[in-house]
């Protein structure tokens, strides 16, 4: 825990634009119901601040406290100090904590500080300058080890050598959309608002969609058609060996080949923890080109996947009308299109589906 820190104190300088936003990140690797735990510290959360959003895949939360030190007329770091007590006191819970001015220097934050401690980066531009400079340009949202690596061969080392960098120097490596987006972060600037409901709503969303294509006798008959048992002249399609639990077993809905949902709507047993890792794969636009780059970085995911024994379970309903598409693009990627949804994790071996021969869809010339 930390002391105050007078910096991140209210006061009358603050312009109603400014943002107090906390990364908190809860240590449950000793706990053997740490999904229930996750829930219960979610709601010392919502004691603080009712906007929050959770990220269960590694059971942290943003939370928006610009109202809450009103309120509690604290600190952010008082705040996080509070926060800190609490799951403690309560739960047994070691608690790390980053603050900042928006959710992205929160998150960084949180990552630098050390297990059970908080570090808080003083809202002003200096303070921020001098946290994110020498950092290295992978701590940036957008930045992969890929791209660190061709912007090293400009010198481009840290977060600091991007704002000293020419706007033309960048303009030869990223997009223009992706130039200005990479600047805004280099100075600290991320408008994204902390939205609680996000994973409620695409949840929501995904099963609303899965529920409709159900009630449609037109994609019933197409699901009967790809299943192989069902056709026996299909030389692909999906073996009803590979249907062996209800489609609604984890958070997100599965297609339900066997129409198991007719005869038995909630499912037997539900396993929230088992969802995995919930990944929406997004380009920049939505034409062929981008097309065509998603399918190449969803090959490399999955070749990736598979060489750590890794899983891969998609779950493309809602992007496959417009309107529920443009509600994934609104909730989760930040405004970039989104090309793939899918879940991965580590599973046992299932039944290979089958495929057609090579000669059905290829053609020599």
């Amino acid at each position: 825990m930390t002391s105050p820190d007078p910096a991140n104190a209210p006061h009358p300088g603050r312009t109603p634009r400014d943002r107090a936003v906390l990364r908190v990140r809860f240590d449950l690797s000793g706990s053997d119901a740490q999904e229930v735990l996750y829930e219960q510290l979610l709601g010392l959360v919502e004691d603080i601040t009712p906007v929050y959003q959770p990220h269960p895949a590694d059971h942290s939360a943003d939370l928006d406290v610009t109202g809450a030190q009103a309120f509690f007329d604290r600190a952010l770091s008082e705040i996080a100090a509070m926060l800190q007590l609490r799951a403690i006191a309560l739960h047994g819970v070691h608690v790390t904590i980053g603050g900042g001015r928006s959710p992205m220097l929160a998150a960084m934050a949180a990552a630098a500080a050390p297990l059970g401690r908080t570090l808080v980066i003083a809202a002003d531009d200096d303070a921020v300058t001098r946290f994110l400079r020498p950092r290295p340009l992978t701590d940036l949202p957008g930045i992969g080890p890929s791209t660190a690596k061709v912007l090293a061969r400009y010198g481009i080392t840290a977060i600091g050598h991007l704002t000293t960098t020419p706007a033309a120097t960048l303009a030869r490596i990223f997009s223009p959309h992706a130039t200005r987006e990479l600047a805004a972060h280099a100075a600290g600037i991320d408008p994204r608002p902390v939205q609680r409901t996000a994973l409620v709503r695409s949840t929501s969303s995904h099963h609303r969609f899965e529920s409709a294509q159900r009630a449609d006798p037109a994609s019933r008959s197409e699901l009967r058609r790809w299943t192989q048992e069902f056709n026996g002249s299909r030389l692909d399609g999906i073996p009803l060996a590979t249907c062996s639990f209800h489609p609604d077993c984890v958070t997100l809905a599965g297609r339900d080949y066997l129409a198991l949902t007719a005869a038995l709507p909630d499912p037997p047993q539900v396993w929230p923890a088992r969802t995995g890792v919930v990944v929406v794969l997004t380009t920049w636009h939505d034409s062929h080109a981008d097309w065509l780059q998603a399918g190449q970085a969803l090959q490399r995911v999955l070749l990736y996947a598979t060489a750590y024994r890794g899983a891969a379970a998609f779950h493309t309903q809602p992007l496959e009308i417009p309107a529920l598409r443009a509600d994934v693009r609104a909730l989760l990627s930040c405004g970039q299109v989104p090309q793939m949804l899918l879940r991965l994790g580590h599973a046992e071996p299932g039944v290979p589906t089958p495929r057609r021969p090579a000669s059905a869809v290829l053609r020599a010339k």
